[in-house]
């Protein structure tokens, strides 16, 4: 028949397969995506409200940046005494963690001086380095040598920040690495060392490890007779600003006399006496 159509028979179903169950770690994935489209689906729709995109990009950036968080470099155990440079009259905040939005515990008085150049730092022991930051604890400040009442300050422990410590060394060269048979970058001629009061205010702690510390030196800080005695290869130039060099020191001194012979077991013991 001209008007009849012809039925073209249906095959045979097959049996549908089962899909294999999801990994912990695949289930896992395919839920972190399904939530980032969906914040980002929801922060489109609030943006175009609002006539920018500027909100879309924000919950999945915040989503990826949860997803793809890693733990923070782990921080560095040291153990020496260092000195709070500080001239600020508050005096030098100590901080619960190393961080400068981190809740205040305390201050540290700033540097005494008699207007005749003698100087009295506070002493702290150094025994944590994260990020520029030190864990001190045991603030000392020796009122003999002042003659004026103790003044207020926190011997707990805290962080405070590396541009305000400053050490001394009775070493005469500093080292690429904190290792005494690592190459010298530094090296001070006609027997100084760095325990002279124009090396101290010179240069700014910046790492540490065990009873070596790292410091930064600003050369403009330095001292005209010191200037010539200070051999700085290029090394401890190496990725610092101009006038600026890095090193490694041991031989760390615990009190403010140029008498001091660095004997690590000194390394505790308290400031007792003035830099000039």
């Amino acid at each position: 028949m001209a008007n009849e159509r012809t039925m073209t028979p249906l095959r045979s179903l097959r049996p549908l397969r089962p899909r294999p169950a999801l990994t912990p770690a695949k289930a896992l994935c395919a839920l972190s995506l399904t939530l980032s489209v969906g914040l980002a689906m929801a922060g489109t729709g609030a943006g175009a409200a609002l006539g920018t995109d500027k909100m879309s990009a924000a919950p999945a950036k915040a989503a990826a940046q949860a997803l793809s968080a890693t733990p923070a470099a782990p921080s560095q155990s040291c153990s020496f005494t260092a000195f709070v440079e500080d001239q600020d009259p508050a005096g030098l905040r100590v901080r619960e963690a190393p961080d400068a939005k981190a809740r205040i515990l305390g201050t540290l008085p700033p540097v005494w001086t008699d207007g005749d150049g003698m100087r009295v730092r506070v002493s702290v022991k150094v025994t944590e380095a994260a990020h520029g930051w030190f864990k001190v604890r045991d603030a000392f400040e020796d009122t003999s040598l002042t003659g004026q009442p103790a003044r207020p300050l926190y011997a707990g422990e805290g962080w405070v920040s590396g541009r305000m410590l400053v050490v001394k060394s009775q070493a005469q060269v500093g080292r690429q690495r904190p290792d005494a048979k690592a190459p010298v970058s530094v090296r001070l001629q006609e027997d100084a060392s760095f325990d002279g009061n124009s090396t101290i205010r010179a240069g700014r702690l910046v790492g540490c490890q065990g009873q070596w510390a790292q410091v930064e030196f600003d050369e403009s800080r330095l001292s005209d007779e010191i200037k010539p005695l200070v051999q700085v290869l290029p090394a401890a130039r190496a990725g610092q600003p101009r006038g600026r060099f890095r090193t490694w020191l041991d031989q760390i001194c615990a009190i403010q006399e140029t008498t001091c012979d660095g004997d690590p077991s000194t390394a505790g013991t308290a400031g007792q006496m003035p830099s000039r």
